[in-house]
């Protein structure tokens, strides 16, 4: 578990960044409620950004399984 302890961004367009904002998202340990990390919330700029990539990126992905498949397994 502790190996996902850092894991405390954003993935967007294909890049691991921080949120944009001051806000903060609690990750918690459902077990025993304790706080595994925290995450900024991205910004609206950066919620757009990642589903305008998500929008470009699938024109690709949708013809390609095995470039599909590849991404799918190294994230």
């Amino acid at each position: 578990m502790k190996q996902y302890l850092g894991l405390n961004k954003s993935y967007i367009n294909g890049h691991w960044v921080e949120g944009e904002t001051d806000r903060l998202f609690r990750i918690e340990n459902k077990y025993d409620n304790s706080l595994l990390t925290e995450v900024k919330i991205a910004s609206k700029e950066q919620v757009n950004d990642a589903f305008e990539g998500a929008k470009q990126a699938q024109v690709t992905w949708g013809k390609d399984n095995e470039l599909r498949k590849k991404v799918l397994k190294n994230t």
